[in-house]
């Protein structure tokens, strides 16, 4: 809409409107908007060069009708990756990405979700750096057969990001069974992924905080599991699964409680 302001008013208006618009095409060097409101009231916007900019601060139109106002744009940056599983694309799983620092508690907290699409791809706009003052590093978490985590990485706004492509194809736990009552030593098995001859397998025990890891054993598909892997706590049950390790983040099964029976 257009305002009758008077002379000295719209003089020092002006001025000010020049050298903040001054400043940006300086200091940014970028792209350039003008946005104005015509006498139907209607609001619109074009693009123009830094030569124009000057011209329109100086243009005595410029000064009777309109004020201009720079419109910078950022580019939000994207972090995108895919998901396979069974031979094909993962489609509409859960994918959480999420944020680790060590001074607060939960050490990871999930800041964005989606689900991948039709050929088991992900993707997140806008993420802020992780050197923000308050978080270190970043990690996607998968829900496929395996709940998947990709390594930790440091990330900066603005940028994109690939990260590579995680199978979350699952394996079996074949002994103990469910609800089983053993005695240590007891050799704890499952199957193997068939084709991921670089996986390492690892029995790992819930117990809060953290967990029981008992150590990596290869491609292999079975751990003996003694008393010093508990750190001779006679515990009388636990749940327990097999977590994958991989170049592309580490997958963990669903777990199965079994129970101990001690001398």
């Amino acid at each position: 809409m257009r305002a009758t302001i008077r002379d000295n008013e719209l003089r020092g208006l002006f001025l000010l409107v020049g050298l903040c618009l001054a400043s940006a095409v300086l200091a940014l060097v970028v792209a350039t908007g003008i946005a104005r409101a015509d006498s139907g009231r209607r609001l619109f916007s074009r693009a123009i060069d830094v030569g124009q900019a000057a011209r329109i601060i100086a243009s005595s139109d410029a000064v009777t009708h309109y004020v201009y106002l720079p419109v910078v744009y950022r580019r939000p940056g994207l972090i995108i990756g895919c998901v396979t599983e069974a031979g094909g694309p993962l489609v509409g799983a859960q994918v959480l990405l999420q944020m680790y620092t060590p001074t607060m508690p939960p050490p990871a907290m999930t800041i964005s979700q989606t689900v991948t699409d039709s050929g088991g791809c992900y993707r997140f706009y806008g993420v802020r750096s992780t050197d923000d003052e308050r978080w270190e590093e970043m990690s996607i978490v998968i829900y496929g057969e395996l709940r998947w985590r990709t390594p930790w990485v440091t990330y900066t706004a603005g940028t994109d990001y690939a990260l590579p492509t995680v199978d979350t194809t699952g394996l079996d736990l074949v002994s103990p069974p469910p609800g089983a009552t053993i005695a240590l030593p007891y050799t704890f098995t499952w199957t193997a992924r068939p084709g991921f001859t670089t996986d390492s397998y690892e029995v790992w025990f819930l117990v809060i905080p953290g967990g029981i890891a008992t150590g990596q054993v290869g491609y292999a598909t079975s751990k003996v599991i003694r008393p010093s892997d508990l750190s001779y706590n006679e515990y009388s049950y636990l749940d327990w699964f097999v977590r994958v390790h991989s170049a592309a983040g580490v997958g963990d099964t669903s777990e199965r409680r079994v129970y101990f029976s001690w001398p």
